[in-house]
């Protein structure tokens, strides 16, 4: 039983792990919204791309690296991804991106 704030955080991030996977709803239930975000993240890259060759982007809180692979199925970036579950960052890291 966790006993501390920081310990539910984990416990949480590690559940959504366990039963999402590498699914594009982990963290997100609702598809068509986690389409619509990452429709506008990549506005956001292209529009960075138009100023500088190669932007270094950072996402916080990656979770299981469906965004990025999206991301690096479109544009060639230099993305560094982080995440504060441990669980997540091991599914992410099977996507190679």
């Amino acid at each position: 039983m966790p006993n501390t704030c920081v310990d539910c955080i984990e416990e949480h991030y590690k559940e959504e792990a366990r039963i999402c996977g590498n699914s594009k709803q982990s963290t997100m239930r609702d598809k068509n919204i986690r389409d619509m975000e990452i429709a506008t993240i990549k506005k956001y890259i292209g529009a960075l791309k138009q100023e500088f060759s190669n932007p270094r982007i950072l996402e916080i809180g990656c979770g299981n690296g469906y965004t990025a692979e999206e991301i690096t199925k479109e544009y060639d970036v230099d993305l560094t991804c982080i995440d504060y579950c441990n669980d997540m960052i091991e599914i992410a890291k099977k996507r190679n991106v």
